[in-house]
């Protein structure tokens, strides 16, 4: 017994002391290891320094203490109270596991890596790692502080990544222009991280608050339960690290959706905005052919000339616009989606707006911009409505190319080539449903049902393919000076319903040109079409930039037909009236005038172009009676230039029945 007892005791102490010598080894090794890292980040440009580091091998759990690092070049600080990786295995293929690891009193300090002059400060009190797989050896790829992390999280893998929450500060300006601000993140937490890609971040609902000296400038606010899928670090990291963005040449895909349950922000100037809803598409990005040098260069001139109260010299200004326009081609959007705004503010205004929608973006063409459902109030209080406001096919990259040519050349600003240019920058706007006052009475409202514009098909400079398409309702008041708003009134109308279209396209396979619709009715009053075709048109001085030789290719065109209809809704009526009130007669004893010198002027016609008589008659028959419909089709008998027309016209209009054909026809 005596002997198993001393047998079992030195077992005990041979354990004991192999134990105590295997963990000081590791705990020496693992000095040694961390000292390693820390000499591989001094090497890359950082001062870094750490505190004690315990070791436990058998509990498997490594701790770092007191971790400060500071950008030899003024990048800013980070500070770390301390690191545990608890549940970790040994070393294999170059690569570690651990079951947590955390990260607790993050601290950075410093410059704004994206905007000049603004110093930005992050406060994290812990960050948890959970199921971490990483390589053994991690080497800091840049000598900014506020990499390490994106750096760590591009090489590793892990199952999550969670905060309690989070904080971000930011200063700007100085003296009345000072701003700062503070945005407290709510609790964030990561899932499935692998390959510098994270399939799905949420962050918590969040506040912040805005100060500035300036009024309106100061705002407190939240932000709604954020959720962002399939980020890619890697991707963000090479917006930023010069090689890496060099290198990639290829879109890359920053996130695949962002949403945010709602945000609101109250101004100091009892402002108040919030949103129900935001949601944001799929946003990529070709780092190389991102100008972000420029623009951080940029952005610190800018900063540097506000502070002695300096403006930037035109061609700095045109050349921050240049970059600002290749921006565009390396961007592509989804489509981004603000639901429910209320804009509300005490004695000044009151808006809602249903939907501001942004299509996508490819290429630099953002599909649609639209504004749906706007309902507020004027300076003076009264109601104004839009139901939908569109833009289609805008292309920003171009216009900041024309800003940009316009700030070297203002003159440009003035000249048809500049406004063509403006043009091919978009494809067209659309405007539904708008009403607004424009007088004290409640009368004085006006409607506009819809504005539609669009072109296309460039030649060069200028359009091919153009529409336009417009109905619009009024108060007639301010208007009745004007015919034939003035018969109206007098016949005591006081509103006013016009519809206009428009269209003109051109036919490369036949050389024409085709002018329809051409149609403007006032309701009650009445309505006319035309169509217009052009034949023999040469399109390089017809589509030309330069007005002169434009206006030659139009003259020089030839009259292709022209068809005409005229439906008259009232109008006559009001006009015999009012020519029979001034003469004192009744509006039968006028009309009978109006149709027996037709008939006269008919005959005169007629005697010696007997081929008329249909087209006399019809017209005669048109005027016979109110509300009457007249159809006119007019061709030439042989080429016929509109310079041609057009002279005559001014000259001798009779000239121009001996080289047409006319087909009329009148009907009620």
């Amino acid at each position: 017994m005596r002997k198993l007892v001393i047998a079992v005791l030195v077992l005990v102490v041979a354990t004991l002391a192999g134990y105590f010598g295997v963990n000081a080894y590791a705990q020496n090794e693992a000095e040694r290891q961390v000292t390693a890292v820390f000499g591989n980040l001094e090497a890359g440009g950082l001062k870094a320094g750490h505190g004690a580091v315990d070791f436990d091998l058998f509990a498997r759990r490594l701790d770092v203490a007191g971790i400060n690092l500071a950008d030899t070049n003024g990048g800013g600080t980070t500070s770390i109270g301390r690191v545990t990786a608890s549940g970790f295995s040994p070393p294999a293929n170059g690569r570690v596991k651990a079951a947590k690891i955390e990260f607790s009193d993050i601290a950075f300090d410093g410059p704004s890596p994206f905007m000049a002059g603004m110093q930005t400060g992050y406060r994290i009190p812990l960050i948890t790692i959970e199921n971490y797989e990483g390589p053994e050896r991690i080497a800091a790829s840049s000598s900014e502080p506020w990499q390490l992390l994106l750096s760590f999280l591009e090489s590793a893998s892990a199952g999550s990544v969670s905060a309690p929450g989070f904080t971000i500060t930011a200063r700007t300006g100085t003296g009345e222009d000072a701003t700062s601000s503070a945005f407290n993140y709510g609790p964030t937490r990561l899932s499935d991280i692998a390959g510098g890609k994270i399939a799905m971040m949420e962050i918590a609902a969040s506040t912040f608050a805005i100060t500035g000296k300036a009024p309106g400038t100061s705002a407190k606010g939240e932000i709604g339960r954020m959720t962002a899928k399939a980020t890619d670090i890697g991707a963000m990291i090479a917006l930023v690290d010069p090689e890496r963005r060099a290198a990639a040449t290829e879109f890359r895909t920053l996130y695949e959706s962002i949403e945010a349950e709602g945000y609101k922000a109250t101004f100091d100037n009892g402002l108040t905005q919030q949103w129900k809803q935001i949601a944001l598409g799929k946003v990529a990005v070709r780092p190389a052919a991102l100008p972000v040098d420029q623009l951080v260069a940029f952005s610190r001139r800018m900063q540097e000339l506000q502070t002695k109260g300096e403006k930037a010299p035109p061609a700095e200004t045109a050349a921050m616009l240049e970059a600002l326009a290749g921006l565009y081609g390396a961007v592509e959007l989804g489509a981004m989606r603000l639901d429910e705004m209320v804009l509300e503010q005490p004695g000044v205004t009151n808006a809602t707006l249903k939907t501001l929608l942004i299509g996508g973006m490819k290429g630099g063409r953002i599909d649609t911009i639209a504004i749906e459902g706007f309902s507020g109030n004027d300076p003076s209080g009264k109601a104004v409505k839009l139901n939908r406001f569109v833009v289609n096919g805008l292309k920003p990259g171009e216009l900041m190319q024309l800003g940009a040519d316009a700030v070297i050349n203002p003159a440009e600003l003035n000249t048809t080539q500049h406004h063509l240019a403006v043009l091919r920058s978009l494809d067209g706007i659309e405007i539904e449903g708008i009403e607004a006052p424009i007088g004290p009475s409640p009368d004085d409202v006006v409607k506009l049902g819809t504005l539609q514009l669009s072109w296309g098909g460039f030649i060069g400079p200028v359009p091919s393919k153009m529409a336009a398409s417009l109905r619009v309702s009024g108060p007639i008041a301010q208007l009745a000076d004007d015919q034939p708003f003035s018969l109206m009134a007098a016949s005591g109308a006081t509103r006013a319903d016009v519809a206009f279209d428009g269209g003109l396209n051109w036919s490369e396979a036949d050389k024409t040109v085709t002018a329809a619709p051409l149609f403007v009715e006032i309701a009650g009053a009445f309505s006319a079409s035309a169509k217009v075709t052009l034949t023999g048109v040469d399109k390089a001085s017809f589509f030309s930039a330069d007005e002169a030789e434009a206006l030659n290719g139009a003259l020089a065109a030839n009259l292709g037909s022209l068809d005409i209809t005229l439906t008259d809704a009232g109008i006559y009526e009001m006009k015999l009236k009012q020519v029979a009130k001034d003469q004192d007669a009744t509006p039968e004893a006028v009309q009978q005038m109006t149709v027996g010198i037709a008939q006269i002027i008919a005959q005169q016609i007629t005697s010696e172009r007997p081929e008329l008589e249909r087209p006399a008659a019809a017209i005669v028959d048109f005027l016979s009676a109110p509300k009457g419909k007249l159809v006119l089709k007019i061709t030439p008998k042989a080429s016929l230039p509109l310079i041609t027309v057009i002279q005559a016209a001014n000259s001798d209009p009779v000239s121009l029945l001996d080289q047409v054909n006319i087909e009329a026809t009148a009907s009620r």
